[in-house]
């Protein structure tokens, strides 16, 4: 074993390829086997893992390595780390995925040192590329000292929660005394135009300039990227931050409002990395007045913030309106004017709602958008907004976080707390999603056993959140608030009472957010959520394929997600290599899959390199180039830019000697709409002589992603197969320019001939 690795008893294997396998140990302490995928032994309940030094390692800095969704504590005893050595990671293109590097001080004698350690990650080199230092974010993770509440605790003592160890931690240096535990958590970023493969690189730690430690690092990018769409919402509420970023003495009222706008944009575009929805980031539009009897409002700002936020940043969800502000007042004339965009009756509510519905539905916006007004107050009151919203403007999604029930006609998206969730109120809810309706779910305080988002609880909790989603097929999750700081948190956990981070997944930092390992474990569990989607979009596209039946049947069961995984809402895998497991297994399911298409289509055009676009001309102003964005198959797109049409539709056209598509069940090519309108697609083919021709029309709609599939058995009669000599793209769009990705333009179901 090399010098400056911790030396660890056992292994807690994970389900990883064959470079990073790691043998099963018998348990320490009775010798029993121990199955991979337990961290404790199923006969004696000792630990796997345990953390033992030598008499030539005193003074040393020590690394071992733990997952991403476990909490290392101060004391080593505790610890329950991963194999030593190589600290290894899996990851999607466009993931992002963390490793936790653990350092050990060991004692020289009986004097408790406190050692000041700088760090840093190298860059990760593999054959096919590299995953450049930008693109890792390597944090000392801090402690707090959570009082234990009623609910209970995982763990006495400090409990690793913040990405910092103080407001204002200067970045790559942290303190740590000797015989205690120190994780520095890695975050890695895979672009999704990086190559997949093994990519290795080290994080340094230095004392006094000079090198004591050096832990290796190996992260094996996957075939397939997840998607920059967040396909499950997220929706948490975000307050104010005055109070906890106040007006420097010299500061002008111009200079504090510029920079809390900017700390304010600073945490939304962090929640959206996380996959997380800010709930009320677009703000509200601005009252004009009335004209002609229609209330008036300038949406510029709105307007902007769309833009930026959901076509940019891909917000799958978003708030038009704020939250009732007095709960308990149930007339309109007693509600605080200018707390509520100022409705002082229900013709004023029900002609704002009336804009602001018309102006999204116009520029097809709508469908994100939800109207959260009410918060937990059931009622003839909440029966009676919802119906005056609805009558404004019926494309409006009314979300109400009350138990699902009966005599609600005007709710849209149900929310109910997690425990409230009965199966009787399940199966409910899953009536009113055969209506149209959505059902979410709700997390608030500490409901044992069912998870939440507390800092006192193991990060298992909010990982698994995403996952029972899935499996009770719930269209969306919501938490009260993100960064509820009625107190200081760095020193009071419990800022809203009997809730230690309660409300809170960040720490105000100095220089703008500062986040914590459970908003880390909650946005692996929503990237979980994308794995399982992928596999499902894999499955649905290949069964018409005649792909093998036990490796479509292999997938359906990864898709049900096991009982040992998540039994129920209060039932679920406390062990968090359980789940790397499982995920790995999704992981190796999608890309057996991907392989299993790949030998069965032919591919005539893949766009990797320019070399493809020699063959397709562009007519009547049409540009045409390679893009990272958007790819099915490899590293690269073809990216369309239609202008807007004329009097002749701009087109992607290939003539050129014929190709035999005999032998082939579909024409197939992966389409992506990334605008904000739909695109109507053509695709015209010729054969021979041009003589003979057909043209089909396809709506990509906005935002959204479409594999078009044209059978060819209907076409046999109409061009000769063996002889396609004509290809072309274009789109009707008059007087509207656009935009389209294509990758993969194909041959499919191919090997029976």
């Amino acid at each position: 074993m090399s010098a400056g690795t911790m030396r660890l008893i056992g292994a807690a294997a994970m389900l990883l390829p064959a470079a990073f396998a790691a043998a099963a140990p018998a348990c320490r302490s009775c010798a029993a086997a121990v199955e991979p995928g337990w961290r404790y032994c199923p006969r004696c309940g000792s630990p796997r893992v345990g953390l033992a030094t030598g008499p030539g390692d005193a003074g040393k800095i020590l690394a071992g390595w733990e997952g991403p969704t476990a909490k290392v504590y101060r004391d080593p005893a505790s610890f329950r780390g991963l194999p030593p050595g190589e600290a290894r990671l899996s990851l999607a293109r466009g993931e992002y995925e963390a490793v936790q590097i653990v350092l050990y001080p060991v004692p020289d004698g009986a004097e408790r040192r406190v050692r000041t350690l700088s760090f840093e990650a190298t860059g990760l080199a593999g054959r096919s590329g590299a995953i450049g230092a930008e693109h890792l974010r390597l944090s000392a993770v801090g402690y707090v000292h959570p009082p234990e509440l009623s609910y209970g605790r995982d763990h006495p003592g400090p409990h690793p929660d913040p990405l910092a160890t103080s407001w204002d931690a200067a970045p790559g240096v942290v303190a740590v005394r000797e015989g205690e535990l120190q994780p520095l958590w890695l975050l890695v970023h895979a672009p999704a135009e990086t190559p997949p493969g093994l990519y290795e690189g080290a994080v340094v730690i230095r004392e006094g300039g000079r090198e004591v430690c050096r832990a290796r690092v190996a992260a094996r990018v996957r075939g397939f990227a997840l998607p920059p769409e967040m396909h499950l919402p997220a929706a948490f509420d975000f307050y104010d931050i005055r109070p906890s970023y106040p007006r420097r003495g010299d500061e002008s009222a111009a200079a504090y409002r510029d920079r809390i706008e900017a700390l304010e944009r600073a945490y939304y575009v962090d929640m959206l990395r996380h996959r997380v929805s800010p709930m009320r980031n677009l703000g509200y539009p601005a009252f004009t007045g009335i004209e002609k009897g229609e209330y008036r409002f300038d949406f510029t700002e709105f307007d902007a913030r769309h833009r930026f936020y959901v076509e940019e940043m891909r917000q799958p969800a978003f708030a038009v309106a704020p939250e009732w502000p007095d709960w308990g007042t149930d007339r309109f004339e007693q509600w605080k004017p200018a707390k509520w965009i100022g409705f002082r009756n229900p013709a004023a509510l029900r002609e704002t709602f009336r804009a602001i519905g018309r102006h999204l539905d116009e520029r097809g916006w709508i469908e994100r958008a939800y109207v959260y007004s009410i918060d937990e107050h059931p009622g003839e009151w909440t029966r009676q907004i919802c119906a005056l919203i609805r009558a404004a403007h019926p494309g409006l999604r009314n979300l109400l976080t009350i138990m699902v029930q009966e005599g609600y006609p005007d709710v849209d998206i149900w929310c109910p707390r997690m425990y409230e969730l009965t199966p009787e109120r399940l199966a409910l809810g899953r009536r009113f999603q055969r209506e149209g309706k959505e059902l979410w779910i709700y997390t608030s305080g500490p409901n044992p056993p069912f998870p939440t988002l507390v800092l006192d609880w193991d990060l298992i909790n909010c990982r698994i959140i995403p996952w029972m989603c899935w499996k009770f097929g719930l269209d969306g999750y919501l938490y009260w608030c993100i960064n509820y700081w009625e107190r200081n948190p760095w020193t009071t956990t419990a800022t809203y009472p009997g809730q230690n981070g309660g409300g809170f997944l960040y720490y105000p930092g100095a220089g703008g957010p500062v986040g914590t390992l459970r908003l880390e474990a909650l946005r692996d569990g929503l990237e979980d959520y994308e794995y399982l989607r992928l596999l499902r979009e894999r499955v649905r596209d290949a069964r018409p394929r005649g792909l093998d039946e036990a490796l479509l049947g292999e997938a359906e069961r990864l898709l049900a997600v096991d009982d040992r995984i998540v039994r129920s809402f209060d039932s679920f895998a406390y062990d968090p290599v359980l789940l790397y497991n499982e995920r790995e297994r999704i992981a190796d399911c999608i890309e057996r899959i991907d392989a299993a298409v790949a030998a069965a289509d032919r591919i005539l055009w893949d766009f990797e390199d320019e070399g493809a676009l020699r063959d397709w001309r562009r007519l009547d102003g049409l540009v045409a180039s390679l893009s990272p964005e958007h790819a099915t198959g490899g590293e690269r797109s073809v990216r369309l830019e239609f202008p807007a049409a004329g009097e002749r539709a701009p087109a992607f056209r290939r003539e050129g000697p014929g190709i035999d598509f005999t032998g082939f069940d579909r024409f197939e090519v992966d389409c992506r709409n990334p605008g904000r309108a739909p695109v109507r697609m053509s695709i015209k083919m010729k054969s021979g002589n041009h003589a003979r021709q057909v043209t089909f029309d396809r709506p990509i709609p906005p935002g959204e992603a479409a594999t078009v599939s044209i059978p060819l058995g209907p076409l046999a009669s109409k061009l000769d197969l063996a002889d396609i000599t004509y290809l072309s793209f274009f789109c009707w769009r008059p007087g509207e320019a656009g935009v389209l990705h294509l990758d993969r333009i194909r041959l499919a179901g191919g090997g029976r001939r």
